[in-house]
């Protein structure tokens, strides 16, 4: 559709080249690695992220961290490596205070994530998994309990532990 348009040629390709796969596993040809055009990476990712997080008549979106996760697991096979790494840190998956409820039924605010494994923040319990209130100084930090894992994000408000 677009070959015979005024786009400049750079914008045709990366539109041509963003079901690519970093291993060749793409289309519509099959392009592999650096043959696929650099800026067509980028709009590759972002392209698979919005896909897993928003809504589709056929299923829901999934939470971002999750999405994260997946593309975090895809990467080097599906996507430019180094494109994936970018956009995890340009990423902030938990704005100031986020509400967290975590798996176990506890609910409390992101105190802080690591850069490297952002999907498993320190989280500062609000309440416990019964809905009473937590000790103020009771942290939940995700690193350390694997079994653990946040199931659902609320960008309101916290209540500050200060």
């Amino acid at each position: 559709m677009l070959e015979n348009t005024r786009l400049h040629p750079n914008v045709r390709a990366i539109v041509r080249g963003h079901h690519e796969r970093w291993n060749g596993q793409g289309y519509p040809d099959g392009l592999i690695g650096t043959r696929i055009h650099r800026d067509a990476h980028i709009v590759t990712v972002a392209d698979a992220y919005e896909a897993l997080t928003a809504d589709r008549p056929y299923r829901k979106g999934i939470p971002p961290y999750y999405a994260l996760e997946m593309l975090l697991s895809w990467s080097a096979k599906d996507f430019n490596p180094h494109v994936v790494e970018a956009f995890r840190k340009a990423l902030i998956l938990y704005p100031g205070n986020a509400v967290v409820t975590l798996n176990t039924g506890e609910v409390g605010w992101v105190v802080s994530a690591p850069k490297e494994t952002p999907t498993r923040p320190l989280v500062r319990l609000l309440f416990d998994r019964d809905g009473k209130s937590a000790n103020r100084e009771t942290n939940t930090d995700l690193m350390e309990k694997l079994t653990c894992f946040i199931q659902r994000v609320e960008f309101g408000e916290a209540e500050s532990s200060a």
